[in-house]
C-alpha cells in the first residue's frame, strides 16, 4: 500500500512523523506535542490553532492533522472564561482559524469568536452536512488545505474501492 503525502512528503503514525526516503520509510525525531499549559501541556509556539464547537469535531479534525496544530473547543457558546482561555492559546499561535458547523448555533458561535479573533480565517463546511463531525475526510482535507494548513495533514491511505489494478 502507498501512503499519500503532502508537499513535504510528510507521513505520521501517532506521535512519530515519518518521511518518505527513496521508497522506505525513515523514523525522524518526533514533534513536540503542542498543548497549553491549561490542556495539561507545555505553553509551547505552535503555528496554528483551530478553534471548533465540540470535542467530537476536535477528534474529527485531529486524525487528520500533527500534533504542530493545535485544536481547541468551545463547548457550545462560549462565555468569558471560555473565550479567555482560547486567547490564550492563540497568543502562541502564529495563525488562528475558526472551523465551526454551517448552523444557527454554528453561525452564532462564529460570530462571538469573530468579535474575539477579528484576524481569524474562517473555515466552512458545506451545508447539508452534519456539521465538522459529520463531514467526510476529503472535504476536510480540502479545506485544511485551501487554509494552507497541507504540510500538517497526516493523508489517509486510499481505500482499497479507489485504489487501481
Amino acid at each position: 500500500t502507498e501512503w499519500k503525502t503532502g508537499p513535504t512528503n510528510r507521513l505520521h503514525s501517532g506521535t512519530m512523523p515519518r518521511t518518505a526516503d527513496a521508497g522506505r520509510l525513515s523514523d525522524v525525531p518526533p514533534f513536540p506535542t503542542r498543548r497549553s499549559s491549561i490542556d495539561g501541556g507545555s505553553a509551547m509556539p505552535t503555528p496554528h490553532l483551530i478553534i471548533v464547537e465540540g470535542k467530537h469535531d476536535k477528534a474529527r479534525l485531529r486524525r487528520l492533522l500533527t500534533d504542530e496544530v493545535s485544536i481547541s473547543c468551545t463547548y457550545g457558546t462560549p462565555g468569558t472564561d471560555r473565550i479567555e482561555h482560547i486567547k490564550r492559546m492563540a497568543e502562541n499561535a502564529a495563525n488562528v482559524y475558526i472551523f465551526t458547523d454551517n448552523d444557527p448555533s454554528g453561525r452564532k458561535i462564529r460570530a462571538i469568536l469573530s468579535e474575539a479573533f477579528p484576524d481569524a480565517e474562517h473555515m466552512y463546511t458545506k451545508k447539508g452536512y452534519a456539521g465538522v463531525e459529520g463531514t467526510p475526510d476529503d472535504y476536510l482535507i480540502q479545506q485544511l488545505e485551501k487554509a494552507g494548513l497541507e504540510d500538517y495533514i497526516i493523508y489517509p491511505p486510499p481505500s482499497p474501492e479507489n485504489e487501481s489494478s
